[in-house]
């Protein structure tokens, strides 16, 4: 399935002024307790659920616009989380990346949401397997946020213990990229010479 345009502005647009009605809640229960009623009415599930539920089993369970919805429920849900509560904030907003690239096949999402899913690589770089950074740079790459795929195809190899296949993967990613139109590639901040070097650095790993 691939998401309109305009419905993903209307979701970004409809979960911005949520989140501004959660924050506007001054009791933490409060703002529990309506946002697990978001996600029962739009997702049918609790929060409790979707935070307890793997990405693999979420994804038996819901359609792309739900899954889309609850990446989007469980990236509101970290930032209400006090900070001080590092380990829950960390779980909320794992999940929320994990469903979020989980959508890399659409161009549209990608586009999109390319600077949400940096933010949450950035704060979770250090607790992502090899095949969630791989995921994530598939995402980037559709989202020609090509950096930042760059970066993860590098984070996935350097975090594995057997980087042949994780090498073999991110140049595959890398030849895609390389396809790519000139205009493209400078927009993301990749020019052709950069994937080259890219591409040669890589190989060194394997």
């Amino acid at each position: 399935m691939y998401f309109e345009k305009d419905y993903i502005l209307r979701v970004i647009d409809m979960m911005g002024e949520f989140f501004a009605r959660l924050l506007a809640l001054a009791d933490r229960a409060d703002q529990q307790a309506t946002l697990d009623g978001f996600c029962r009415e739009r997702c049918g599930l609790s929060l409790n659920v979707a935070l307890e539920l793997d990405e693999r089993t979420l994804k038996t369970l819901l359609d792309e616009k739900r899954l889309f919805l609850l990446s989007e429920a469980l990236y509101l849900e970290a930032q209400l989380i006090p900070v001080a509560e590092e380990k829950a904030r960390r779980r909320a907003a794992r999940q929320a990346l994990l469903l979020l690239s989980g959508l890399f096949e659409d161009d549209s999402v990608a586009r999109a949401r390319s600077p949400r899913l940096k933010e949450l690589t950035d704060a979770l770089r250090d607790w992502l397997s090899p095949e969630e950074c791989l995921q994530c740079a598939r995402f980037f790459l559709n989202g020609e946020a090509l950096t930042d795929c760059e970066d993860m195809i590098f984070l996935a190899v350097e975090g594995s213990r057997d980087p042949g296949y994780y090498v073999t993967q991110g140049l595959a990613l890398l030849y895609a990229m390389r396809a790519l139109p000139d205009e493209t590639l400078v927009l993301g901040g990749m020019p052709r010479e950069d994937v080259e070097r890219a591409i040669i650095d890589l190989r060194k790993l394997s």
